[in-house]
C-alpha cells in the first residue's frame, strides 16, 4: 500500500504539468487506498454485493492492463524489439540493478529471507501501469510497452541468473 500511495500520489504528480498539488494528489486511487485502509483498521465488512463487485473489478485490472500493453505492441514490427535502447534498459533493469542491490544488501547482514525477498522484488519486470501512464500523459506508450514486454519475457532467465550469482 505505501508503494501504491507513492506511485499514485507523488509519482503521478511528476507526470502532470504544474507539479505537486494536494487537490491533484487526492485522485481516485489515493481515495480508494484511504477507504481501504479505514475498512481494514476498523474491521468493517462490506455488504456481499459490494464486496463481490470490488472483487470483480480487481480481477479485471490485470487483463485490462495486458490489453493496453498489447494495443501498444500490435502495430509494431517484430524488428522494433531489437531496439538497442530497450535492450540496454532491460539488461540494466533485470541484471545490473539487482546485482548492485544484492551487493548493497550484503553489507547489512540481514535475515536471508528478507534479503532474498528484496532482491526478488528488484528482479521483477517493469510495472504494466507504466504503459498506461505513458499513454495518459502523451509519452511514448510503445516504448513503455516494449520495455514491459522484454522485461517480462527476460525475467524467466534473469531471475535464476541473479539468484545463482547470489548463492555463490
Amino acid at each position: 500500500m505505501p508503494l501504491n500511495c507513492l506511485m499514485y500520489g507523488y509519482g503521478e504528480s511528476l507526470f502532470r504539468k504544474g507539479g505537486f498539488s494536494f487537490k491533484k494528489f487526492m485522485n481516485g486511487p489515493m481515495i480508494a487506498s484511504i477507504i481501504a485502509l479505514a475498512l481494514c483498521i476498523f474491521n468493517i465488512k462490506l455488504p456481499y454485493i459490494l464486496a463481490q463487485t470490488c472483487t470483480y473489478i480487481g480481477n479485471v485490472t490485470t487483463p485490462l492492463s495486458m490489453m493496453v500493453i498489447g494495443a501498444g505492441l500490435v502495430n509494431m514490427d517484430i524488428k522494433e524489439l531489437l531496439d538497442v535502447k530497450v535492450w540496454a534498459f532491460t539488461i540494466f533493469k533485470m541484471i545490473l540493478l539487482p546485482l548492485f542491490y544484492m551487493f548493497s544488501l550484503s553489507l547489512f547482514h540481514m535475515d536471508p529471507l528478507i534479503e532474498n525477498t528484496l532482491i526478488l522484488i528488484m528482479c521483477m519486470p517493469v510495472a504494466s501501469n507504466s504503459s498506461v501512464y505513458a499513454f495518459m500523459y502523451g509519452e511514448d506508450a510503445t516504448l513503455a510497452s516494449k520495455a514491459i514486454f522484454l522485461t517480462s519475457v527476460s525475467c524467466v532467465v534473469t531471475i535464476p541468473i541473479v539468484f545463482i550469482l547470489h548463492s555463490l
